[in-house]
């Protein structure tokens, strides 16, 4: 067996047994005694992957930072460990599992694991109870509301411009730009002055989610008469 200090990641080196079992948990890093339910892990498994990535070592205990192992488990919770970013978040981060042999707390040969979690670089990461978390400092956090929103904008899996703009109206677009836009979409029967038509079949200029005929912001600067009243928005 190695002694401690040589005992370390090969996916990232950076993770040495010793500093495992002797550095606080970080933005990066978290420890977990391997008796911590599988489905446990998934607000940590999004938190890492909508951040900046990190490892989750099972098998030290996050309260003593003793080496307890992983052994004693039965195969199947080792495999269900093994698969919980699959499993238990969606979409299904990209991640790596490892395992290192150690001596555990008890004198005995046993193994960790390791799981490393890569940052979702286009996508929110949600666990399957559709909760999205983010790991600030040491702590894991559930995000919501504009927090939610600035995610899901900075994975570019919402955009600004396709929003609806509550401060505009359909009398504020240009009747001529709309016509030149209808003729250029091959949408010139459509009567874009009607709130029903506008919205049920002009849909190419209307969210979907909506219920009242608002415009997408980014028709605006595009058609409005007063473009540079609406173009900061």
């Amino acid at each position: 067996m190695e002694l401690i200090k040589d005992i370390k990641s090969n996916i990232n080196p950076f993770f040495t047994l010793d500093y495992m079992t002797t550095a606080e948990e970080n933005k990066y890093f978290d420890r977990k005694s391997a008796k911590i339910k599988v489905s446990d892990l998934a607000d940590l498994i999004s938190a890492f992957a909508n951040a900046e990535g990190g490892t989750i070592v099972i098998g030290i205990s996050d309260k003593t930072k003793k080496v307890e192992g992983i052994n004693m488990l039965d195969a199947e919770k080792i495999n269900n460990f093994i698969s919980a970013p699959k499993d238990c978040c969606k979409p299904m981060p990209n991640y790596k599992e490892e395992f290192l042999d150690v001596i555990n707390v008890a004198g005995e040969k046993d193994r960790i694991l390791l799981l490393h979690i890569f940052t979702s670089v286009d996508q929110v990461i949600r666990t399957n109870s559709d909760a999205t978390f983010l790991r600030i400092g040491d702590r894991t956090k559930e995000i919501k509301g504009e927090d939610l929103k600035n995610l899901e904008y900075s994975k570019s899996t919402r955009h600004y411009e396709d929003e609806c703009n509550m401060d505009a109206e359909i009398s504020d677009l240009s009747e001529e730009l709309l016509t030149a836009y209808k003729r250029k979409i091959g949408a010139e029967e459509v009567d874009t002055r009607s709130s029903w038509i506008y919205k049920k079949e002009w849909k190419r200029g209307i969210s979907d989610e909506c219920s009242c005929p608002v415009i997408c912001r980014k028709y605006i600067p595009v058609l409005s008469k007063l473009q540079n009243t609406f173009f900061a928005l």
